[in-house]
């Protein structure tokens, strides 16, 4: 019950308290369906404080809280996730839409620029000379390594949301 709201994981046996953004998002999503409207405002409030809340990606929505105590307003100065840029947006958590900017555009970013966006080798999709070639995607956090299908769809579904709703902004 502080400002930041949200909902907490604790499952056993990971014996910490922290709060997540993409799960606060998921509990959005699902409140949203269900037509809770205290659900929805606590998850939302929670996802929309994580905006600039890591001092090291102030454009962006942190990874959560630590979980040193319960309701630990500590923010994680981890890596910054894809999937709570893209699915904040998605999911309708963040409707302010110099945020949305924002978060897209540091997400966008090349990893050498700390984005997340990155080249791969697919060793797997020609059987014969055991590379189909180099593909573009974004990687599950900016301090991942490789392309991941999932959030690269999720970036893709945003950014047609984001166009569709402002056009080329």
């Amino acid at each position: 019950n502080d400002k930041l709201l949200g909902f907490m994981a604790k499952l056993r046996p990971y014996p910490a308290n922290y709060r997540s953004t993409e799960h606060n998002i998921d509990v959005y999503a699902l409140a949203k369906i269900l037509g809770d409207e205290d659900a929805m405002n606590r998850a939302r409030v929670f996802v929309q404080e994580m905006f600039g809340h890591n001092d090291r990606y102030p454009k962006s929505f942190a990874m959560g809280t630590d979980g040193a105590v319960p309701c630990d307003t500590t923010t994680m100065q981890t890596a910054i996730p894809a999937d709570g840029q893209f699915w904040a947006l998605l999911a309708g958590v963040e409707q302010a839409k110099e945020r949305q900017v924002s978060a897209l555009s540091d997400a966008l970013q090349s990893v050498e620029d700390g984005g997340m966006l990155t080249t791969d080798e697919d060793l797997i999709g020609n059987a014969q000379n055991r590379s189909a070639g180099s593909l573009r995607g974004l990687r599950f956090t900016n301090w991942g390594n490789g392309v991941q299908w999932e959030n690269t769809a999720s970036a893709m579904m945003a950014m047609v949301m984001f166009q569709e709703k402002h056009g080329d902004a």
